[in-house]
């Protein structure tokens, strides 16, 4: 049968950016790269929030990982946004595909694994909240709403939108708007935390003056000096919202160290 070469999909760029010939490997492998991107997203969210109000050791430590979560962004963004425009073109072309068993039960496992997420942040939000509310918790209600609320709703939208955009019906026009929100979300997370990763870069670099377990048991420094400092330092393992406990921890640094 021959090409119909009046069908933009067909014709130029477009048979590399709106159509596959292995739609089912393609599929699969959209879901991984989305995944990862939404994963790595997340966690730079929750990265911004809590190096705003992270200092000393803590601080430079967190900057360090954001720049790794910086460089994943630039990386996965592009790769997630050029599969889901093909696969979305073939299944355009193709509408049958989207019945096939493989892609049904891989999307089914994907769902899955994005709607644990979803209901894992929601629990961190609404603990982190009720926390603050009741007392339980050491830190005040506006760090609480900095460090877990505001960046679990966030995560919440994001995981959402990802959810609908990867289920429902696309067309070229949405495959646009999928791309100018990728785009969007990438250069906010890009900016944000790159601008706060270089005012925080250099904090805590002088591990001589820090009051230590060692220098406080010297009498080199008081206690309220040593507590600053201890707290400082748990909050890149802990304090960068482990403690509210859910799934939303796997986009925690400290959490996959």
């Amino acid at each position: 049968m021959a090409i119909q070469t009046n069908d933009p999909v067909l014709t130029s760029w477009h048979r590399y950016f709106r159509r596959t010939s292995v739609y089912i490997a393609e599929y699969i492998l959209m879901l991984v790269v989305i995944g990862s991107f939404v994963g790595v997203a997340a966690s730079a969210i929750y990265s911004f929030f809590n190096l705003i109000q992270t200092d000393g050791f803590a601080a430079r430590a967190l900057a360090v990982v954001v720049v790794a979560q910086l460089a994943s962004l630039v990386v996965l963004a592009p790769a997630a946004y050029w599969l889901y425009a093909r696969v979305s073109g073939e299944e355009l072309v193709q509408p049958q595909l989207r019945a096939k068993t493989a892609r049904t039960v891989f999307l089914t496992i994907w769902l899955i694994g994005m709607m644990l997420s979803v209901v894992g942040v929601s629990i961190s939000v609404v603990a982190g909240m009720l926390s603050g509310l009741v007392g339980a918790d050491s830190d005040s209600v506006g760090e609480i709403i900095v460090r877990v609320t505001i960046p679990g709703i966030l995560v919440i939208a994001l995981l959402a939108s990802t959810v609908i955009l990867v289920t429902r019906r696309v067309s070229r026009k949405a495959t646009m708007y999928v791309g100018i929100g990728i785009a969007s979300l990438l250069a906010v997370l890009f900016v944000g935390n790159l601008i706060v990763a270089v005012v925080k870069k250099d904090a805590g670099t002088d591990r001589s003056e820090a009051c230590t377990y060692s220098r406080y048991s010297d009498g080199d420094c008081d206690y309220s000096d040593y507590r600053e400092y201890r707290d400082s330092s748990r909050r890149s393992e802990y304090d960068s919202g482990s403690r509210s406990g859910g799934l939303e921890n796997i986009y925690q640094p400290s959490f996959r160290n």
